[in-house]
């Protein structure tokens, strides 16, 4: 067979897989996706942290004005498919489980492909667990031994693998 047939059959192959995970996602659009991944408060908040770094060469927030500041900046039809009412942005800080606002911890500054790091924590939980933000947005639901050695940092170098929940 030659080179060209060979990859006539190669792209061929790559085309039917699409096809087949397009079909796959159950019609599902983009912004119900977007929604999904963005279904809490902390998970918001962590995205848009992590969108933050991107534009920032990696620098995470100083404080929490910058934040609010970035957060406000965007465009409030892409908020919207995340979830997020621009006009309610107080709400956003707060955990919808335990109803007190999320610690934050500003300055983290990661790397591109670099591990998912803590940033946006319960203060309290529920039932001894807290939801813990990632960049990247996974969250982690953890013990209090877990979340202090996150919230201190300890974590941060560390190749652990925090995927979604």
């Amino acid at each position: 067979m030659s080179f060209s047939a060979v990859r006539f059959y190669m792209c061929l192959l790559v085309l039917l897989g699409a096809s087949v995970l397009l079909a796959g996602c159950g019609g599902a659009d983009a912004n119900s996706m977007i929604a999904d991944a963005n279904d809490t408060n902390v998970k918001r908040l962590a995205t848009l942290y992590s969108f933050f770094h991107i534009r920032n060469k990696y620098k995470g927030p100083k404080n929490e004005g910058q934040l609010r500041e970035f957060i406000e900046s965007q465009d409030a039809d892409r908020l919207k498919r995340g979830g997020i009412d621009a006009s309610k942005l107080d709400e956003l800080f707060v955990s919808e489980r335990d109803g007190e606002p999320f610690v934050i911890r500003y300055g983290v500054n990661t790397v591109i492909r670099g591990p998912a790091l803590p940033v946006v924590f319960e203060t309290t939980g529920v039932d001894g667990m807290r939801q813990v933000g990632f960049t990247n947005g996974p969250m982690k639901e953890v013990d209090n031994d877990e979340y202090d050695r996150l919230m201190a940092g300890k974590a941060d170098k560390e190749k652990v693998d925090y995927g979604r929940e």
